[in-house]
């Protein structure tokens, strides 16, 4: 979920939770991932395996079309140009490739019988995919496309099984790596750092400490630090990629579930899986430990509502994209969050 321009924020006093700016029910059956494309002016979220669309929704989170035909349609990266949404397809063993100016559908490349690819990161001209369509399976692929014809490295996970599809992250302008990985809903959660070579990746380093029950991973922009949001313990947990120590904690309060990193790198929104907690999405200065913007989304306790998980984009104009649903895992709605 990257937008392919900086941006800076205030650092504004931080008393009482805020509310969010705008919020707007998603014409989706579920929910899986959000993009923004500033370039365009567009915000994405894909339905996931409950449904086959991806919606389109302008900066200020109306709903401007459904995009269909898209089967299990999860974890979705731009190009570098910003001229192509990848869209990874879970239920059709596949990417798909949209055109960001037209809205349709450019191309569709195999990733291989039974995959099902759900996590998606980019490397430069290579997308990185977390797939497993078993329980208690999981695998790391890699997709390169060269003059029009797909190119599928399957198996890179290295030498230790996955339980899961792994949730990915990593510097798109950095050929070499890291790429960082995650095991979602494990205890402990078992984040894993990868050093990369065109299409193919060696693993470098292994951790089990950054938590339980994993749910979100994510990269500094000059890739010195992978983010580690997991619900146990109630903070977001900073590693150092040079042999993933942690270096630094962002105190959440019950289950984190979600992190994203400026594209400036320098604040960090996180978000927890609580629908009674004071602050559902937070953002700390990266060098800080104490946030300067928070949003309750269940200020109505007949209707409460929690952040998805990986639910979080940062967009132009200090903006912050979240998706909420309510205590039944139904009804996804876009926030749209204003730190300025």
């Amino acid at each position: 979920m990257m937008v392919a321009l900086a941006m800076a924020l205030p650092v504004a006093g931080f008393a009482s939770p805020a509310h969010a700016d705008g919020v707007t029910s998603l014409p989706l059956a579920g929910f899986s991932s959000l993009a923004v494309d500033g370039g365009h002016q567009h915000v994405f979220a894909s339905g996931g395996t409950a449904d086959d669309a991806v919606a389109v929704l302008s900066l200020e989170g109306q709903v401007s079309t459904v995009l269909h035909d898209l089967p299990g349609a999860a974890d979705m990266v731009l190009s570098g140009d910003g001229s192509t949404l990848y869209v990874a397809l879970s239920e059709a063993d596949a990417v798909a490739a949209i055109d960001t100016t037209s809205l349709r559908e450019t191309a569709r490349y195999a990733t291989g019988t039974t995959t099902c690819p759900t996590h998606l990161a980019r490397v430069g001209d290579v997308l990185w995919f977390g797939y497993g369509c078993r329980t208690g399976e999981g695998e790391l692929g890699s997709l390169t496309v060269t003059n029009g014809e797909p190119v599928v490295a399957l198996g890179q996970e290295g030498p230790y099984e996955l339980e899961q599809p792994p949730v990915l992250a990593a510097r798109p302008d950095a050929p070499d790596g890291p790429l960082i990985t995650g095991e979602p809903g494990l205890s402990p959660g078992i984040v894993r750092e990868y050093r990369l070579d065109g299409n193919t990746a060696a693993l470098e380093h292994v951790t089990g400490a950054a938590g339980s029950t994993l749910a979100d991973v994510a990269v500094t922009p000059d890739g010195s630090r992978a983010l580690v949001a997991a619900g146990y313990p109630y903070h977001v947990t900073a590693l150092s990629t040079t042999d993933l120590s942690q270096v630094a904690t962002y105190e959440t309060g019950a289950f984190p579930n979600a992190v994203e990193i400026s594209p400036d790198g320098a604040y960090v929104a996180t978000g927890i899986d609580d629908s009674s907690h004071a602050n559902d999405v937070a953002v700390f200065p990266s060098a800080g430990t104490t946030p300067t913007h928070g949003w309750d989304f269940g200020v109505d306790p007949s209707s409460p509502l929690k952040l998805v998980p990986q639910a979080l984009a940062w967009g132009p104009g200090g903006r912050l994209y979240a998706v909420s649903e309510n205590v039944y895992g139904e009804s996804p709605a876009l926030h749209v969050l204003s730190t300025r």
